[in-house]
């Protein structure tokens, strides 16, 4: 009963605290992914949703960068029952970012058997204003798309480690490879599954199982590549940023210095990144960062500067 309480209560504050995205236009990349998309305008259409490297966007040097046709799908079930009303498309993005939350609580109380602390970590995650893009922008939804599938198959191997169940082993592997197809970065799986099993299960990293049991994952992540390679021509996004990998590294650094920053200071992430997408801090599109900070922090909603453009 209390677990019901506490995942109410998650999803009502969560959902209120997007709510006024709802009402929010096609902005910025939603134009060129929804709004211009012609590939999207028959939810039946596949071959070209799941393998045309066009399909993502209208834009070539969009489409050709990523291979997300999860995304592609998902946007063409939106268009097919919503047209071009964008309230389904912003309410869908709420319902899976609750959903998101909700796998992250149930995770939580796996790791970490204290319902409050689930509570509290969840909360923290749902109404940060650093998940603000993903949500009340239209085209953010890759993260959670590819997020859901991720959790389901982590949850599914720390039960299968737990019961031995052969059920959810199979659940583990069969939700890892949609959660590539949503977002490329869920490639960081088999690592994290490598740390929980020696720092979390507490065993030896080489035991002969351990081995085994993510072998499936590194193979499927390595079809993935192929598939992503014979579909847009790339293993990668792009190259090296500045031109080498010592110069990439660095400016990732800094990056992930700017990261951490931003997860702790909600000033500085609302100064950096909501004004800048708009001269008012309740503009809808953007309008979920103010609904964060009426939760945390009232007042602090009007510190941000507007840059201009």
């Amino acid at each position: 009963m209390v677990r019901f309480v506490l995942c109410t209560l998650l999803c009502g504050l969560a959902f209120c605290a997007y709510l006024n995205s709802i009402r929010g236009a096609f902005v910025y990349d939603d134009i060129a992914n929804v709004a211009q998309n012609q590939y999207i305008r028959n939810l039946y259409n596949w071959q070209d949703l799941l393998l045309n490297p066009d399909a993502r966007s209208s834009l070539p040097s969009l489409s050709r960068k990523n291979y997300r046709p999860l995304f592609n799908l998902l946007n063409a079930f939106d268009y097919h029952f919503w047209g071009m009303n964008t309230f389904g498309y912003h309410l869908t993005n709420i319902l899976l970012h609750i959903l998101t939350g909700l796998l992250l609580f149930v995770l939580l109380e796996y790791l970490v058997p204290n319902p409050l602390t689930s509570f509290l970590a969840t909360l923290f995650f749902l109404l940060h204003p650093a998940n603000v893009e993903a949500v009340a922008n239209i085209s953010g939804r890759s993260s959670s798309i590819s997020s859901i599938f991720f959790l389901v198959s982590l949850l599914a191997y720390i039960h299968w480690d737990r019961t031995g169940s052969r059920k959810t082993a199979a659940f583990a592997y069969l939700f890892f490879f949609p959660s590539l197809l949503g977002r490329e970065t869920s490639v960081v799986l088999p690592v994290l599954l490598f740390f929980y099993e020696v720092m979390i299960a507490k065993k030896d990293w080489r035991a002969r199982m351990v081995w085994l049991r993510l072998l499936p994952f590194v193979l499927l992540t390595i079809g993935y590549l192929v598939l992503r390679n014979h579909v847009i021509g790339s293993w990668a996004q792009h190259s090296y940023w500045g031109g080498s990998m010592l110069i990439n590294d660095l400016t990732s650094l800094k990056i992930l210095y700017l990261y951490f920053k931003m997860l702790v200071s909600r000033y500085g992430l609302l100064r950096n990144t909501a004004s800048r997408r708009s001269r008012a801090p309740m503009t809808p599109a953007y309008g979920p960062g103010s609904s964060h900070l009426f939760f945390l922090d009232t007042g602090s909603i009007h510190k941000g500067e507007s840059s201009p453009g």
